[in-house]
């Protein structure tokens, strides 16, 4: 019998992604973590905010779907089930783990220091 967890590769992304998390002196720091699928890509997502940043970082990533390759989507807000314009243009494709998440730190990181809180009229539309 062969079974096929397409969530392993996004699995041991997230272990090694937890481990830098944790040793990250952002209290304030929420990171909440969800479910990513998109046809054959069945991964992890993680929605990262900050009190004072009104929006949010969203993140997920998977084994790509043509490929053995880990993919890293990015926006501003939660897409709700499919992938924005914005985040597929601006996909990161890996071929290590600790690349991939070398990556996903830094863009927390800089999230971090540099939220870039919406004005308000602008977070009424959000």
């Amino acid at each position: 019998m062969k079974i096929t967890d397409k969530r392993e590769l996004a699995n041991k992304v997230w272990a090694a992604l937890q481990k830098k998390l944790r040793s990250k002196k952002a209290s304030n720091l929420d990171v909440y973590v969800g479910s990513y699928q998109n046809g054959r890509e069945q991964g992890i997502s993680l929605h990262v905010y900050l009190p004072e940043a009104i929006r949010g970082l969203w993140l997920a990533f998977s084994e790509n779907r043509n490929s053995d390759s880990i993919v890293v989507y990015q926006d501003d807000h939660d897409p709700m089930q499919c992938i924005s314009e914005k985040a597929y243009a601006n996909r990161v494709f890996f071929n290590k783990v600790d690349v991939a998440v070398a990556h996903l730190l830094n863009v927390i990181t800089d999230f971090i220091k540099n939220p870039k809180p919406m004005a308000l009229k602008d977070a009424a539309k959000a």
